[in-house]
């Protein structure tokens, strides 16, 4: 019988197999970033060490508490069971299918960054798609997600990384994800390779509205208005396309649960306020999101 591989070991496999493909870079001087053993080490003598769980801690910042391993567990589950996001990851597959095929590099693997990778499975998803032409890497700030993302480590590494400050080198991604995250242009355009892409995922109006209004009415007020975003982005990319999302789905009591859990709407609420706001809750719920692509050439 074989044994399973530690998820340290299969990190060291997967940087093993594409550091060459792209590039790390150290979070205290911007040097690259090159493997011994086990870790991570820079031409200025800074070394980052895997924990057990093939992490590498390339940020000194943290985030908020309310983003534990409570909550990233409710995400992955939404994500994976509920199948509510299914026309948004089809339609991020299709594009970036498309922005493969436009680049003319069947010989070369298709780069994907998810900057604001959560606990992985948006990315984990997209690789699987294609997963001989494809490799990817998720960087996010809070070590929850990122301790449960490597449950993906050997398709795909995790990185704890400041979005401000990526942890990745200049020019060396073709698709940068942005789902429901914030962005830093700056950064994205370092990171970019000639002819790459930005996928960026934001919410509109009709987005976890059922919450809002089961909420009350000063919820309701807090509607999410995206045309300053878009502005922002499309005055960024000189290329720009945008695509709409919007379809009624429906969600299993357990679905609903999670939604709650996860979104920063009930984050005031107590653990009886948020049973009671499950149960007052529609069954059918509106995914409604725009991919905006940008690019510049």
């Amino acid at each position: 019988m074989t044994e399973l591989k530690s998820k340290k070991d299969r990190t060291q496999d997967w940087l093993q197999a594409h550091l060459g493909h792209l590039s790390l870079q150290c979070h205290h001087c911007h040097q690259a970033l090159s493997l011994e053993g086990y870790s991570l080490v820079c031409p200025q003598g800074h070394r980052v060490d895997s924990h057990k769980q093939g992490t590498y801690f390339l940020s000194n910042k943290s985030v908020d508490d309310h983003y534990d391993r409570q909550l990233f567990q409710a995400r992955r589950r939404f994500i994976q069971e509920s199948a509510y996001y299914a026309p948004l990851q089809d339609l991020l597959n299709q594009l970036v299918s498309d922005h493969q095929a436009s680049l003319g590099q069947s010989d070369l693997p298709y780069r994907i960054l998810d900057a604001g990778s959560g606990e992985g499975s948006h990315l984990a998803w997209l690789l699987a798609q294609d997963p001989n032409h494809r490799i990817g890497l998720g960087v996010d700030l809070a070590r929850a997600g990122i301790a449960l993302a490597t449950d993906f480590n050997g398709q795909q590494l995790n990185l704890v990384g400041d979005l401000a400050q990526l942890p990745i080198g200049d020019q060396t991604i073709d698709g940068l994800l942005s789902i429901l995250s914030p962005s830093n242009y700056q950064e994205f355009d370092r990171v970019l390779a000639p002819g790459g892409r930005v996928f960026k995922v934001i919410p509109n109006a009709g987005y976890l509205a059922e919450i809002r209004k089961a909420l009350g009415q000063e919820a309701v007020k807090q509607t999410y208005d995206n045309q300053a975003t878009r502005q922002v982005f499309e005055s960024h990319y000189r290329h720009h396309q945008a695509y709409l999302v919007q379809e009624k789905r429906l969600l299993t009591p357990q679905a609903k649960a999670d939604l709650v859990a996860m979104t920063p709407l009930t984050w005031h609420l107590d653990a009886s306020q948020a049973s009671q706001l499950v149960e007052s809750l529609p069954d059918e719920f509106l995914l409604d999101l725009t991919v905006l692509v940008g690019w510049n050439e």
